[in-house]
């Protein structure tokens, strides 16, 4: 039987539940409690009307007064995050035994809501909503604070001022800062929601900001597959799982290294062991940001095409006009792609060598006149080397025949040698 008590969990919320306001109810003579916006374990968020600043806000009524202390410590949590992602508190105060905080009021739906009409989201727009998560759970690490309930209630989905869609990290009101003396729950006590729980966290060890990727990486699961990568249905069983089983890569895969990036990372943030993790979300955030871009339709590379350069003039005094005949059969400058060829060990990518300055050269064999050897016909000086030779030979071992002879011969036999082999060079 699982004796711990799951506070601000999703299957157990222990509270007694203080007199509720009635809607028009005035705190402090100035905030003026309208509809009711959500309800949590610990409070109820109204929308509101900030008399004396003539704005509207968001009220956030504690239910239990025995909670005033980690109601209030929340707020000044919060408060310190100047961060575009963590939303803005106004002003804290107590009306009787009511407590409440007054926050920035903010249009959209959390990301639970969504996914519960969705199911699961386009790869990049969870590598979108991960990354921007990581910035505001990276401000609250610097500052030493580790939220501890990362779950997709607390995240809501926005469109900001630019219509850009954006997000805010909410609730912060389990958070605990990672250096504090001060035991702000009970032995024993579960703090945060068991679904998205970090296994050292119920461990009961202290916790850094790891704790928080864990919680993110769950998250993430649930909106890129559309379900939690543990199904048990007790508490216990869940607890077992945050613990001791390794979850299932995402499935559904369809081939796209994307969708493999993300199931890799996911992987690591829901290692059971925190030194397995991410160093920080700053380093996640990279990851996913990688992934998003690749997503992006407009970050799909496009052949670069530049203009062709003019042809140099390279002969000396040569007229400044093409004529006429041979401007017709001149191809118009036109565009091209610069090749690429790939270097296996180097793995990169460098431009072909499409020229050089040897190119500019001339031949100097095509360009030298022909000698006497070169201008024999390769025909007639196989014929001179060959039949001189064997006439010789006949002449020598048959007939007594004059020296000079012998010798004429034999000249004759050179120099069709020599013109053949000088001819097969020059060709």
């Amino acid at each position: 039987m699982l004796e711990a008590l799951l506070v601000g969990s999703s299957y157990v919320t222990a509270h007694t539940e203080a007199k509720q306001q009635p809607e028009g109810a005035l705190l402090c003579g100035r905030y003026e409690l309208k509809e009711v916006l959500g309800k949590g374990g610990m409070a109820t968020v109204h929308r509101g009307w900030d008399r004396q600043l003539q704005r509207a806000v968001a009220i956030k009524l504690l239910s239990d007064p025995e909670h005033a202390e980690r109601f209030f410590t929340e707020a000044k949590r919060t408060a310190k995050l100047h961060h575009s992602s963590v939303i803005s508190i106004f002003d804290t105060g107590k009306d009787g035994t009511s407590c409440f905080i007054v926050m920035e009021l903010l249009e959209g739906e959390t990301l639970e809501r969504r996914l519960a009409r969705e199911g699961a989201l386009p790869i990049g727009e969870v590598a979108r909503i991960g990354a921007r998560i990581c910035e505001g759970l990276s401000a609250a690490h610097e500052l030493g604070i580790v939220h501890r309930d990362i779950k997709p209630a607390n995240i809501l989905l926005i469109t900001n001022e630019a219509g850009v869609p954006d997000l805010k990290v909410l609730d912060f009101g389990v958070a605990k800062q990672i250096d504090s003396s001060t035991l702000e729950t009970d032995p024993g006590v579960l703090v945060g929601t068991l679904i998205t729980m970090s296994p050292e966290q119920i461990r009961g060890e202290p916790l850094d900001g790891r704790s928080d990727l864990y919680s993110l990486g769950m998250t993430l699961y649930r909106a890129a597959c559309g379900s939690w990568p543990f199904k048990q249905e007790t508490a216990a069983g869940l607890l077992f799982a945050h613990i001791s089983v390794k979850p299932n890569p995402l499935p559904g895969g369809d081939g796209r290294p994307e969708f493999s990036r993300l199931s890799r990372l996911l992987e690591r943030l829901l290692a059971k062991e925190r030194s397995e993790r991410p160093i920080d979300a700053k380093a996640v955030r990279a990851a996913l940001l990688a992934i998003f871009e690749a997503e992006r339709p407009a970050s799909i590379a496009e052949a670069t095409t530049v203009e062709a350069p003019p042809v140099p003039n390279l002969a000396q005094g040569a007229p400044s006009q093409v004529p006429m005949e041979l401007a017709a059969e001149e191809p118009a400058p036109s565009k091209f792609t610069t090749a690429l060829e790939v270097d296996p060990g180097a793995q990169a990518t460098k431009p072909q060598t499409l020229f050089h300055p040897g190119m500019l050269k001339a031949d100097e064999r095509s360009t030298r006149a022909p000698g006497l050897l070169a201008s024999v016909p390769q025909g007639l000086a196989k014929r001179l080397a060959a039949y001189p030779a064997l006439l010789l030979l006949v002449l020598v071992v048959l007939f007594r025949v004059s020296t000079w002879v012998l010798v004429g011969l034999g000249l004759m036999a050179l120099f069709g040698l020599a013109a053949y082999v000088r001819g097969s060079r020059e060709r």
